[in-house]
């Protein structure tokens, strides 16, 4: 953590007295009091959330190809810049080794906890506010019991206000809620429907998740013809099946 506000640091001239003001907590230990201020730099503020929003895009697919290696660079780059909610992303990262063997992240859960912490009020007050993706990651918080006291019909409700506003992670994380029936009573209906939403607005994971549940009739009238399309539409993307 000492590291990232340094580099942050780095990018504007000592005489700003947010930087002199910054520097001074740092050299007394003082690191969230550094972030706060150095949060408080505009310019740093646009490019984290720019890059943030490019990281999703290539984590999804959202906007072409996937890349799981250049997402987690450029959340750590808009980390680096002061996002909590990268901060967050990675926390969950590492705490769950996400997609560890096409470059993501290996597991650290010791490494993960740590990154929650510092992020977490800071979610929970973008996620108030009605931010999507920190809902999402509230809501992930939740589910994995991270930083925050494991509750799933909170991680439910959180997911569900960040899908109404057609989040993409949202999206996916309440449909695998329903298909898995973690909260009540499964409901593959409601599950596809929003694997579907989530699929036509460019989520590669849920074009799989739907390829499979029409192969092997999941939920589903098996229907190979659907299934082969989704296949099709989440390779497009990068993103192979392995039953295919």
């Amino acid at each position: 953590m000492h590291r990232n506000l340094e580099y942050r640091l780095s990018l504007e001239s000592k005489k700003n007295k947010l930087t002199r003001e910054a520097h001074i907590l740092i050299e007394g230990g003082r690191l969230e009091e550094a972030r706060d201020v150095i949060q408080r730099l505009p310019n740093h503020k646009r490019k984290a959330k720019k890059l943030f929003y490019q990281a999703l895009d290539l984590h999804t697919g959202s906007k072409g190809k996937v890349d799981f290696a250049e997402s987690k660079h450029l959340f750590f780059e808009s980390d680096r810049l002061g996002a909590p909610l990268a901060t967050m992303w990675l926390a969950r990262c590492y705490y769950r080794g996400l997609h560890a063997r096409m470059n993501g992240c290996q597991v650290d859960v010791k490494r993960g906890e740590e990154w929650a912490m510092i992020a977490i009020e800071e979610v929970k007050k973008l996620a108030k506010k009605g931010d999507s993706n920190a809902a999402f990651l509230l809501g992930a918080a939740y589910e994995d019991g991270l930083a925050i006291k494991k509750d799933l019909k909170q991680a439910f409700t959180w997911y569900e206000k960040g899908a109404k506003k057609e989040n993409l992670m949202a999206l996916y994380a309440l449909g695998q809620m329903y298909d898995s029936g973690h909260v009540g009573v499964k409901d593959h209906r409601q599950a596809l429907k929003l694997f579907r939403l989530a699929a036509k607005r460019g989520h590669a994971g849920a074009m799989l998740i739907l390829a499979l549940k029409f192969e092997k009739g999941l939920g589903v009238p098996r229907d190979q013809k659907r299934a082969d399309y989704w296949y099709n539409r989440a390779e497009q993307r990068g993103l192979r099946g392995s039953l295919r």
